[in-house]
């Protein structure tokens, strides 16, 4: 019984420690970022040229 339930706490421990993959990160208020891979507004101010 005793190593069941250690054994059903490591499952639990590694099935929690699995979910925590995601890493937030800070960047810069001008870096612009492709989220979709397709033209976008930001795509065509950076290609614009000036008159």
């Amino acid at each position: 019984m005793k190593s069941l339930l250690l054994t059903t706490a490591l499952i639990l421990a590694l099935a929690f420690q699995s979910c925590n993959t995601r890493k937030i990160e800070r960047i810069g208020t001008e870096e612009t970022i492709d989220l979709s891979g397709r033209w976008n507004d930001s795509d065509s101010r950076m290609t614009q040229k000036p008159w």
